[in-house]
Formats: C-alpha cells, sequence, structure tokens
C-alpha cells in the first residue's frame, strides 16, 4: 500500500525526482527480490561445489541464511513474503530459482545420506524441516527489540538440527 510519494517523503526526494531512480514500485520490488534472491544462489553454489562434507555444507548453508538476515533482513522479508506479487513471469522466474535453490540442499543431503554421514531419512522432508528452520531469522533482526547475536544464532540452530532438543 505504500505509495512513490510515500517513498519520495521517506528518502526526502521531491515525488518528481524519485523517478530519476525507481521506475515504479514493481522494479524496485523485483530488483530487491532478485538482487537478494542471486546472494542466496551464488552463496549455494560456493557451498555446493566445496570440497567439504555433508555436516560442514550444512552448517555452511545455515551460516549463509544467518548472514543474508542478519545484514539485509528487510531485503530477506521482502523475498521471504512478498514475491507473491511479482509479475506473472517473474514469479515463475522465482519459482524456479527457489526449486533449483532447494535442489541443491536436496542433493547435498542424499549424498550425506548415501556416504552415511546422516541418518537415512526422507531426504525431501530433512530439506524442507532444514530451510523451515532458517525462513523465520530475518524477523528477529528487524525487531529492534530483540537483539540477536547472528554467531550465537548460527550455533543453536545448528546445534538444534544436528543434535536435537534433548540433551
Amino acid at each position: 500500500a505504500t505509495t512513490m510519494r510515500d517513498m519520495a517523503e521517506h528518502m526526502n526526494f521531491e515525488v518528481t525526482n524519485i523517478y530519476n531512480y525507481i521506475e515504479n514500485k514493481q522494479a524496485m520490488l523485483n530488483e530487491i527480490i532478485f538482487d537478494t534472491t542471486k546472494d542466496f544462489s551464488d552463496g549455494i553454489r560456493d557451498i555446493n561445489n566445496a570440497s567439504h562434507g555433508t555436516i560442514d555444507k550444512l552448517k555452511a548453508i545455515i551460516s549463509l541464511h544467518v548472514r543474508l538476515s542478519s545484514t539485509k533482513p528487510l531485503k530477506v522479508a521482502l523475498m521471504t513474503n512478498d514475491y507473491k506479487n511479482l509479475a506473472p513471469a517473474d514469479f515463475y522466474r522465482f519459482l524456479r530459482q527457489l526449486a533449483e535453490y532447494q535442489k541443491t540442499i536436496l542433493s547435498i543431503i542424499e549424498e550425506g545420506i548415501q556416504k552415511n554421514e546422516l541418518y537415512a531419512l526422507d531426504p525431501k522432508f530433512c530439506t524442507q524441516t532444514t530451510l523451515a528452520s532458517l525462513r523465520w531469522i530475518h524477523s528477529n533482526f528487524i525487531r529492534s527489540n530483540y537483539k540477536t547475536n547472528p554467531v550465537e544464532l548460527e550455533i543453536q540452530i545448528g546445534k538444534i538440527l544436528f543434535g536435537g532438543l534433548a540433551p
């Protein structure tokens, strides 16, 4: 519901000048979402191409999510929550990129199961559970009254995913 006028006022621009920087709200949404998607895609590609074992790769995925969520929480929130507002062609492009990202995590988990580095559980369920445990992180960094240490958060998520909740 934000208007171009609202954005101009927030940035101390004249409304007519904002169009020198932003074509329209849809273009701005696309840029933010696809720039953030690229950060995640570049990160997962590097992790997948690393020579480390499954556990280290999964820890790196946790680190990627915590790092991007702590440094770009509003952009990650837009990507996570507002991709549904993309124009149809961009919406489907986003879904293809998301599917590719998930497929990479799935392949890392499947490889870990094959190498007996992970329990022989349903790899699709493990992938979705891992992603579900990472999707909310940005909200901690948006709330100004809740201060989260990114390194502590990363360690705690790793402990829960790899060790469970019970001692």
